[in-house]
């Protein structure tokens, strides 16, 4: 009986660090049988010997599209370079492609033609729904820690034109950074106890990882579930705070919580200063924050939003969990891997990865 394999692909998306799959899980895989083929990667936050140490094969980025067999699942994170080349493989990634988001048609026509597969990761879910695998915590985390950072630099007078994201080794290294900045900012007679924050979507994963990162600094941010926002729209309330963090999770369409118009008509000014989209669906017919239209990036994470009486930095980076690339990709691996394991043996326990099978079928039928 031929093994098993997996073939964890290099990542295309620029600054991205993180992995599917983490040597210590790659290890356990092997153990249980099953070939682990790994691209080799100059960005990766494991390196390439860490894998062959357990037992991988290494061979070129790239070469899954040439070399990788039929019955191989490619493993990856982050979007695949937009090609026109069917796609033959079953595919294992967040693909963001079942919303009408931008180029998500041609995406999927490429699994058609190619009698491929997508087994997205965001939709491997519980029989309640709930995902069993994501990056969500860390991707709050690290979006609090940015737009807070953004706020603590304009508070500094410091020139953001120029400003851009860097990854850190530890999320300890980013709380000194932040910490440190908090000190300036109380040398200036700003009290911290005056920076007023919001967490829309305060009780999933994503704002759980905002809230930690806000009072892990000392700030008590503002909590907004589905009670304060269900049936509302366009909130007032929202401009009485310096930072808004979205961190909603939209299935459906749903008012505003702001939009252009609203802003201009604010004659009186306000306070908000910064958003940090979490969230960052600017392309999605659900995006409940329409003042952009299109992600930022690493190099460039702000969007200079111009509104009478007030100008507001935006970002939206939709790979924030990059920043903290070895704990994010750690935490990640560990919860797929059980899943994973049972898919790969052909247990598939829990039909985790028959419902993400059938929803692509649904998308592409």
């Amino acid at each position: 009986m031929e093994k098993v394999i997996l073939w964890l692909r290099d990542e295309v998306k620029a600054f991205e660090y993180r992995s599917a799959l983490s040597p210590k899980s790659a290890e356990i895989l092997i153990q249980k049988g099953v070939q682990v083929v790994v691209e080799k990667s100059m960005v990766r936050i494991f390196d390439d010997q860490l894998y062959a140490d357990v037992g991988c094969q290494l061979v070129e980025a790239g070469s899954w599209k040439t070399q990788a067999p039929k019955e191989a699942y490619i493993l990856g994170l982050k979007e695949l370079e937009e090609q026109s080349t069917p796609l033959k493989h079953k595919h294992i990634y967040f693909a963001h492609a079942y919303k009408n988001q931008t180029g998500s048609d041609k995406l999927l026509q490429r699994f058609k033609r190619g009698g491929g597969e997508l087994l997205d990761l965001e939709y491997l879910v519980s029989e309640k729904g709930k995902r069993v695998a994501a990056f969500g915590y860390w991707a709050g985390f690290v979006g609090a820690a940015v737009g807070l950072e953004i706020l603590l630099k304009q508070f500094l007078s410091q020139d953001l034109k120029k400003y851009q994201l860097t990854s850190y080794k530890t999320k300890e290294h980013f709380l000194e950074h932040l910490k440190g900045l908090l000190k300036q900012v109380e040398a200036k007679k700003i009290p911290v106890s005056s920076i007023k924050t919001l967490v829309i979507g305060a009780d999933g994963r994503c704002g759980t990882g905002a809230t930690d990162l806000l009072k892990s600094v000392n700030l008590q941010p503002s909590l907004w579930g589905q009670k304060e926002t269900k049936g509302r729209g366009l909130f007032t309330e929202i401009l009485e705070h310096d930072l808004l963090l979205n961190c909603v999770f939209i299935k459906s369409r749903i008012p505003p919580f702001l939009n252009e118009d609203f802003l201009n008509q604010q004659s009186s000014g306000y306070k908000l200063k910064v958003i940090s989209d979490v969230s960052c669906d600017p392309t999605g017919p659900y995006n409940p924050l329409p003042l952009y239209s299109k992600e930022s990036t690493f190099q460039k994470p702000i969007h200079f939003l111009p509104y009478t009486n007030a100008n507001l930095y935006l970002t939206a980076v939709d790979h924030l969990p990059s920043v903290l690339p070895k704990e994010s990709s750690s935490d990640f691996s560990s919860q797929l891997l059980g899943p994973l394991a049972s898919f790969l043996a052909g247990e598939d326990k829990g039909g985790v990865f028959a419902r993400a099978s059938k929803r692509f079928k649904e998308k592409t039928c």
